[in-house]
């Protein structure tokens, strides 16, 4: 069970990536409303920012952003980085508890 969600947790988390090829792939896309793609790095602390659930942002709200990034990226992304932390919460051993004796879960 520990490995399976230590396993599910990377995964889901890797979802990041496909964030950075959306701010990337921009103008490529539908609903791209003409918006250029992100620089890289900007791409980068964007996804990373969402992926850990800061909701960091270096520019102005959702300006430089289409529709279908804020809809299939950002927004997905807040959920799933939530989930991600209410999952592992869940797991994680109470105080108190015979399995909180054996220590954090490992993977």
């Amino acid at each position: 069970m520990e490995r399976l969600s230590a396993r599910g947790t990377r995964v889901l988390s890797g979802v990041g990536v496909f964030l950075y090829g959306f701010l990337r792939l921009q103008n490529h896309l539908l609903l791209s409303l003409g918006r250029q793609p992100m620089p890289p790095a900007q791409s980068f602390n964007t996804a990373a920012s969402f992926v850990t659930n800061t909701n960091w942002q270096s520019y102005a709200g959702e300006a430089p952003l289409g529709h279908l990034v804020q809809m299939a990226g950002l927004a997905v992304q807040n959920f799933v980085s939530a989930a991600v932390g209410i999952a592992v919460r869940a797991l994680w051993p109470t105080p108190g508890t015979p399995a909180a004796a054996e220590g954090p879960p490992r993977s």
